[in-house]
C-alpha cells in the first residue's frame, strides 16, 4: 500500500509540473500583449487613377524662329504669337482646340500691316512623369492665314497707296512636345517646341518651322478615371 500510495504521489506531481510549464511559457514575456495592443490601424493609401479627368483653359505665347526677311526683305521683326487653348483629359487623352496669331500694325516706313495665325481641334496624351511634372505629345490640325500689306509711293501722286503683297490661306498641322509643372494644384504652367507643317496655299512651305512656347494652363485634374 505504502508503495502504491508514492507511485500515486509522484504522478500527481509529474502532471502537476506538466500543466504548469505552458503557463510559465505564456507568462515568461509580459511584454507581448503590449506589442499587440501597440500597433495603430491607418487607413489604406489609393493608388493614383490611370490619368483621371481633368479640365484646363489659358494664354499662349509662341516665339517664331520664322524669319520675316525670308518672305521680304523690306520687313525685319521677331514674331511673338499670342493665343489660347483649351481642352479636356479623359484618362490622359486629351482633346480640345488652339489657336494663336501675330498682328504688325506699321511695323516700318514700308509696311501698313502684317499677320499671320492659325487655329484648329488638338488631341494628345499627357501622363504624370513624377509627382506635379507631366510630359505631353499632341498635334494640332487645323487652318491658317498669312496677310502682307506694304504701303507704296506713286510718282506724281499725293497721298499713301496700300499694296497686298501676300494673302494665303492654308492647312496646318503642328506637332507638339511639352513639359507641364503644376505650381498650384489648379494651375499647370508648360514649356513646349513644336513645328509649323502648312499644307496648300501658293508659298506656304516657306513658313514650315519651329516655335517655342510658354503656357499658362488653369484648371482641374483628379482620379475619377
Amino acid at each position: 500500500m505504502r508503495f502504491l500510495r508514492s507511485e500515486l504521489l509522484g504522478l500527481a506531481l509529474l502532471g502537476s509540473v506538466l500543466l504548469l510549464r505552458p503557463l510559465c511559457a505564456q507568462t515568461d514575456n509580459p511584454d507581448t500583449n503590449d506589442v499587440w495592443e501597440d500597433i495603430e490601424l491607418t487607413e489604406p493609401v489609393l493608388a493614383p487613377g490611370p490619368g483621371g479627368f481633368g479640365i484646363y483653359g489659358g494664354p499662349i505665347f509662341e516665339y517664331s524662329t520664322l524669319k520675316t526677311t525670308d518672305l521680304d526683305p523690306d520687313l525685319d521683326h521677331t514674331l511673338l504669337l499670342t493665343g489660347g487653348s483649351g481642352y479636356v483629359i479623359i484618362a490622359n487623352w486629351l482633346v480640345g482646340c488652339a489657336g494663336a496669331g501675330v498682328t504688325l500694325n506699321n511695323p516700318n516706313d514700308r509696311y501698313d500691316r502684317f499677320r499671320l495665325g492659325y487655329g484648329g481641334f488638338i488631341t494628345g496624351y499627357d501622363r504624370y512623369l513624377f509627382k506635379d511634372l507631366s510630359g505631353r505629345v499632341l498635334m494640332l490640325v487645323g487652318g491658317g492665314d498669312l496677310e502682307m500689306v506694304k504701303k507704296i509711293n506713286i510718282p506724281n501722286h499725293e497721298g499713301e497707296f496700300l499694296e497686298r503683297f501676300r494673302k494665303e490661306d492654308f492647312f496646318l498641322t503642328k506637332g507638339e512636345v511639352s513639359i507641364g509643372y503644376n505650381v498650384l494644384p489648379f494651375t499647370d504652367i508648360r514649356a513646349a517646341a513644336s513645328y509649323w507643317y502648312p499644307i496648300g496655299g501658293e508659298n506656304a512651305e516657306d513658313l514650315r518651322g519651329w516655335t517655342f512656347g510658354l503656357r499658362l494652363m488653369l484648371g482641374f485634374r483628379n482620379n475619377v478615371f
